[in-house]
């Protein structure tokens, strides 16, 4: 398998820090431009879809439905960009916290829970650690991990084909805990779009944040591995 690794794990030079913190804040500030007007589309559309002014022939309420979903589909994708703004430009609120196995395993389980009626739409199973699989103590911020592995699950069920298993691993690697999201290729599946998206982009920046890293393995048969590196909490 190749592995991609992000570009500012690369080059920690401060240019390339810089660079990244600049690129980043316009991202905030698109967020905020875009999200306004289609805060106004989402309404109308709505208004539409309920008759809320009178009714409406079938047709038109079948295009104010798709209005609807269209803005949405932007607006979450505003929202992912914003996010990945505050993460690269380290402006993540983090609260670091200790979970010990059994609350990294309910993390684990809450992530593949949301990301379940998605996974059964596209005929992929999900397999995750539980029953006490996991007994690795780790500091890391909650909302930040759960985010991680939604945006890591989320991106290997796209990339799986029907009948496929998308598998989630944890393990203790020296001072590491490391968190695998694995998904079974074959055909359909893209090598070069596993890697791709801000979902990815995001997932990294949050890892590096916690003081971490997110690695992508890619086989010419469109397997992809995602693994994130965290520090372990190392006891006495």
């Amino acid at each position: 398998m190749a592995t991609l690794r992000g570009e500012t794990r690369e080059d920690h030079s401060g240019s390339v820090t810089s660079n990244v913190r600049r690129e980043a804040h316009p991202f905030a500030l698109l967020g905020h431009e875009l999200r306004t007007p289609l805060n106004a589309v989402l309404g109308y559309a709505d208004a539409m879809r309920c008759e809320v002014f009178g009714p409406l022939p079938a047709p038109y309420k079948d295009q104010a439905a798709a209005i609807h979903a269209g803005a949405s589909h932007l607006l979450a994708l505003v929202d992912a960009m914003t996010a990945l703004g505050a993460a690269e430009a380290g402006a993540w609120p983090l609260d670091i916290e200790r979970l010990d196995g059994e609350a990294l395993e309910r993390l684990i389980a809450d992530a593949v829970r949301l990301l379940s009626p998605r996974a059964t739409g596209a005929m992929v199973e999900i397999t995750a650690p539980a029953g006490g699989a996991v007994s690795i103590d780790i500091r890391i911020d909650r909302l930040a991990l759960s985010q991680i592995l939604i945006n890591l699950i989320d991106n290997a069920v796209r990339f799986t084909c029907p009948g496929g298993v998308v598998a989630i691993g944890v393990e203790r690697v020296g001072v590491d805990v490391r968190l695998t999201v694995e998904n079974g290729g074959g055909a359909g599946a893209a090598p070069g779009g596993a890697g791709s998206g801000l979902g990815l982009r995001h997932a990294r920046a949050l890892s590096e944040a916690m003081g971490g890293s997110l690695d992508l393995q890619v086989s010419s048969d469109g397997q992809a591995r995602a693994i994130v590196r965290l520090p372990a909490i190392m006891e006495d």
